[in-house]
C-alpha cells in the first residue's frame, strides 16, 4: 500500500463550531519530507479539512520533488478527527509528472495539530 514513510511540519488556522454536533473547519499548509533512507523526496502540501465530529474529510494539493522527478497531487482524505488529531486515508490522483518511486497512490495518515495561538474564534450557536 504505502511506499514511504514522511513527516510532515506546517501552519494550519482551525474553526471550532460549537453546537449540538460540534464541526470544526481547518487550512493548512506545509512541508512533507521523507524519513526511510532514500529520503531525498521532499513535498510541499496545502489543503482543507472539515470534521464534522468524529468524521473527517480533506482536499490537499502536493507537489512532490526528488528522485530526479516531480509529480503534482490532489488528495481526497475521509477519516476521524477531533480539533487536535486526526486520522485519515488518502488516494493520490496524480495531476503531471510521473509517479516517483517513493510516492505512492494511497497514504494513511496520523496529523497532530500544536496550538501556538488562540483566536477568538469558537461561537456557540443556540
Amino acid at each position: 500500500l504505502q511506499k514511504s514513510h514522511f513527516a510532515e511540519l506546517g501552519v494550519g488556522v482551525t474553526k471550532v463550531v460549537e453546537s449540538h454536533h460540534p464541526l470544526s473547519m481547518g487550512l493548512s499548509a506545509s512541508f512533507d519530507f521523507q524519513l526511510d533512507e532514500n529520503n531525498d523526496v521532499w513535498g510541499i502540501k496545502s489543503g482543507a479539512w472539515i470534521s464534522p465530529s468524529p468524521s473527517g474529510f480533506g482536499l490537499f494539493f502536493i507537489y512532490y520533488k526528488g528522485n530526479g522527478g516531480e509529480n503534482y497531487i490532489l488528495r481526497p482524505e475521509i477519516g476521524v478527527g477531533l480539533p487536535a488529531m486526526r486520522v485519515s486515508y488518502g488516494y493520490n490522483v496524480l495531476l503531471a509528472g510521473e509517479w516517483l518511486s517513493s510516492v505512492g497512490e494511497h497514504v494513511l495518515s496520523v496529523n497532530f495539530s500544536v496550538p501556538v495561538k488562540r483566536v477568538n474564534s469558537i461561537k456557540k450557536l443556540p
